[in-house]
């Protein structure tokens, strides 16, 4: 899989402190743990992948980095994980086509699509993995799941929602959704990838250039 724009805004708008142990769920080839590793270079990083292919290249990315020391990739089903620690965030970039049509790539159908309950058994079994300040971190389509009600039936509160768009005056294309413990006024923003046809806009580079080569 390539590297997605969903992922590299995931790991970045948030603007994620004080982190030190994660778990990324369905890290495919690993993108979103790297990124975050850069931001917490002393961070303990648990990386799950269902894929067997994706996980081994995960495991052979997360080698040649900086913070090889501090990353794991499992490769396993998130339903059948199981830790004695719990962590400050939870982070995923989870398949989310439920309705649409599938690929006849195996491995892009478990990356893309899911089960309409996919969602909702990942973040109840997060929530009882989250230490008492930790965060869960997810992207997901506007329309595709009431994120409220999911977060209500696990206790947890959304801290904060970021609208992505396209461009500017355009619809919601993502949101990216922050959700924690304590109940908080929710923070609410937007951000556009894209000026003109081609051109981001310089928030885009300003949040992606010390990651991505092309700037």
């Amino acid at each position: 899989m390539k590297v997605g724009t969903d992922a590299v805004l995931l790991a970045t708008l948030p603007k994620f402190t004080n982190v030190n142990s994660v778990l990324d769920i369905g890290t495919g080839t690993g993108v979103l743990s790297l990124m975050l590793a850069q931001q917490f270079p002393k961070a303990s990083i648990t990386a799950i992948e269902l894929d067997a292919a994706a996980a081994s290249q995960a495991a052979d990315n997360f080698a040649h980095s900086t913070w090889a020391a501090n990353m794991q990739v499992i490769q396993a089903d998130f339903e059948a994980f199981s830790s004695a620690n719990t962590y400050d965030l939870i982070i995923s970039n989870p398949p989310f086509f439920t309705d649409s049509l599938a690929s006849e790539d195996l491995a892009k159908n478990r990356a893309r699509h899911a089960p309409a309950n996919l969602l909702a058994d990942w973040i109840e079994k997060s929530s009882g993995l989250l230490n008492e300040h930790g965060k869960i971190a997810i992207i997901v389509p506007e329309s595709e799941m009431e994120i409220n009600q999911l977060a209500m039936r696990n206790q947890l509160f959304i801290d904060k929602i970021i609208h992505i768009h396209s461009f500017e005056n355009t619809a919601v294309i993502r949101q990216i959704f922050v959700l924690h413990k304590r109940n908080t006024t929710t923070q609410n923003s937007h951000f556009h990838i894209y000026k003109a046809q081609n051109s981001y806009t310089e928030a885009y580079i300003e949040h992606l250039k010390p990651y991505l080569t092309i700037f």
